[in-house]
């Protein structure tokens, strides 16, 4: 298994906008359906009877309606569409991996890396993609053998990988499950299978190993839906990373607009502001936000997550930039949250 955090210094939210400033063909959540409607799920006559049955809706109504349906009584053509939903969802991240991204050693998601994360933060990633911990692997700050944590297997171990603790310690939970997460049999315990994270090359560069069990099944990940049904694995990290939260002197949102479905993302922000114990130091407990549209989410923020009555709400402070531009301001000490 991998490796838990005892401590925890600052806590990064990384969303869509993350990757989309790497890739711009990268998906944002209003770009999925569309994006389903070129893939395998979309050959299906049932697919395209949905679609035109919920005309006009978004991808998370359209999964909703899919679950809810699933949820009241059995039916094999959806479940099997669902799956394959999912499958398509992961299969399209795979042009996003850091192998693809043509910037240089001295490009943003470097810099990223090694200036504005630090020793022993947690960053909470909502992407299916592994453009965000390519990066990480290849600036020398991460590592995916243990870096993953305590509740994702990987069989890297008799690799050559360094181990995740002896790096920086950064740890990264992707709570909406990932592109190479696969579900495995545990070692050692014959039908009984568990999240393992696959490693290549192309998802780590240089890292030269190849490690994907035997039998392993399609891509975990949550789609987005209102009635979100996760392994236990996901839900684990889900309820650490809430608790590891309440230690956080800030917590960072990048790239992510704090979407309606998320409500496990707003318990947490919720428990951080109410619940946690920071120091008082200017900007400690702090909430700050980057991105195109940073003011928008403040005002999510204040007026629909964490309502001004309620007592300790933390300062908020919205930079309205790209992550690119915010990367490059930190390095230089132009800003220094």
């Amino acid at each position: 298994m991998g490796e838990g955090l005892k401590e925890v210094n600052n806590v990064f939210i990384i969303g869509a906008g993350f990757t989309k400033a790497a890739f711009d063909e990268a998906p944002l959540n209003d770009d999925l359906l569309p994006l389903l409607q070129t893939m395998k799920a979309s050959k299906e006559p049932l697919f395209q009877r949905l679609v035109e049955e919920y005309e006009g809706i978004n991808i998370e109504i359209l999964l909703t309606r899919m679950d809810a349906q699933i949820i009241a009584g059995e039916n094999s053509a959806l479940k099997s569409l669902r799956e394959t939903i999912d499958t398509d969802l992961a299969q399209a991240c795979e042009r996003f991996r850091f192998s693809k991204y043509p910037g240089s050693k001295k490009s943003w998601p470097y810099c990223f890396a090694r200036t504005v994360l630090g020793r022993s933060d947690l960053v909470l990633s909502l992407n299916y993609d592994c453009f965000l911990e390519g990066a990480l692997w290849k600036a020398g700050v991460w590592s995916p053998n243990g870096g993953y944590g305590e509740y994702v297997h990987n069989f890297v171990t008799e690799f050559s990988l360094p181990r995740n603790r002896d790096l920086s310690n950064v740890l990264l939970y992707k709570l909406h499950g990932s592109e190479n997460f696969l579900a495995a049999e545990v070692p050692g315990a014959p039908g009984q299978e568990s999240i393992t994270a696959s490693v290549n090359e192309e998802i780590f560069p240089g890292s030269h190993c190849y490690s994907k069990p035997a039998k392993a099944k399609g891509a975990r990940i949550l789609g987005p839906s209102y009635l979100k049904n996760p392994p236990a694995e996901l839900e684990l990290m889900w309820s650490s990373a809430i608790q590891l939260v309440t230690y956080a002197k800030r917590i960072y949102i990048i790239g992510c607009s704090l979407r309606a479905e998320d409500s496990q993302l707003r318990q947490l922000l919720r428990t951080f502001s109410y619940e946690g114990a920071p120091s008082r130091r200017p900007f400690a407990g702090a909430i700050i936000i980057v991105d195109l549209n940073a003011d928008c989410v403040r005002t999510m923020l204040e007026e629909r997550i964490l309502p001004k009555h309620f007592q300790g709400r933390p300062d908020i402070l919205a930079h309205s930039m790209g992550v690119e531009d915010y990367v490059r301001r930190r390095a230089s000490r132009e800003i220094w949250f």
